[in-house]
C-alpha cells in the first residue's frame, strides 16, 4: 500500500468532541463531519484502532488511547 495509511482528518475529528456528552464519538458522527461516507470512515478506524492512536469504547464509538491526547491536538490545532 502506497502513500500515507491513516487519514489525519479522520484522527483528529474526536478531538473536537473531548468536552461534549457524545465522548467517546461515534464513528458515523466522525463521517458526517468529515462528509463522508461510512466504507471511508470504517477504513481509517480500523487503521488507527490497530495503531494504538484510538480505542474502540463501546460498538462504533472510538476515543483517543493516549491520555490528554485529544487536548493537545485542541491546544497545538494540528
Amino acid at each position: 500500500m502506497g502513500g500515507n495509511p491513516f487519514n489525519p482528518n479522520f484522527g483528529m475529528v474526536p478531538a473536537v468532541f473531548i468536552d461534549r456528552e457524545d465522548y467517546p464519538v461515534p464513528a458515523k458522527r466522525i463521517g458526517q463531519a468529515m462528509g463522508k461516507e461510512p466504507g471511508y470512515i470504517s477504513r481509517y478506524r480500523r487503521r488507527l484502532l490497530d495503531s494504538g492512536i484510538l480505542r474502540a469504547e463501546s460498538y462504533g464509538h472510538v476515543a483517543f488511547a493516549l491520555p490528554l491526547f485529544g487536548e493537545y491536538i485542541k491546544r497545538f490545532q494540528l
